[in-house]
């Protein structure tokens, strides 16, 4: 699946996320690292018992990893290193202790505790950044997608609805099983009927 499918133009956008994008756009062999394992990608948004679903996920990854051996986007993005090129072409001189991409990425936004180099807004920067390596990873999918999804007060701000449902709708690599899930989930979206249970594949 080709980068338009997933990418955000970056009009509006100032360095250094414009440059990132860039790099992005003109780097197809680095957005192929961006990728779960087969059968271990995990789209989610939402909410369960009151927490984040990124904590449930946690708590499940961190309780038995042998059989919740599955990926969010942090994680993929810790397993690949950065670009020798990287810093060079978007703008930032090396930053403290930048190993990993997860590292990078946060040192351009400020997540993860970290203090970036050049201030980013949120929006539409941070958000943008994020949508775009999230809607790579779900084109790069192969395989089982589990789906961990509720109910949120304000769907249009979420990456979930907003990329990885339609990029994954249209992932040639997934199972049917999958497609199913997607299907389902898609009609209730339409509806307005996504609902406060959690389902998880």
């Amino acid at each position: 699946m080709g980068l338009a499918a997933v990418s955000v133009p970056p009009v509006g956008l100032r360095n250094p996320a414009r440059g990132f994008q860039r790099y992005l756009r003109t780097h197809p062999e680095f957005r192929d690292q961006i990728h779960a394992p087969k059968d271990e990608t995990v789209a989610y948004v939402g909410s369960y018992l009151s927490q984040p679903a990124w904590h449930h996920l946690l708590h499940l990854q961190l309780s038995d990893p042998k059989t919740n051996n599955f990926y969010m986007l942090s994680d993929i993005l810790r397993r690949i290193a950065v670009p020798n090129d990287m810093f060079a072409e978007v703008g930032l001189v090396t930053g403290p202790a930048i190993e990993t991409m997860l590292d990078y990425v946060n040192f351009i936004t400020g997540d993860g505790g970290r203090t970036p180099q050049v201030e980013v807004p949120w929006d539409p920067d941070g958000f943008v950044i994020w949508r775009t390596l999230s809607g790579i990873s779900m084109s790069n999918a192969t395989g089982r997608v589990r789906l961990l999804a509720a109910d949120v007060p304000n769907r249009d701000a979420k990456i979930f609805f907003r990329t990885e449902v339609f990029v994954l709708s249209r992932n040639p690599g997934i199972d049917e099983f999958s497609k199913a899930a997607l299907d389902t989930l898609r009609g209730q979206i339409r509806s307005g009927a996504v609902v406060g249970q959690i389902e998880l594949i």
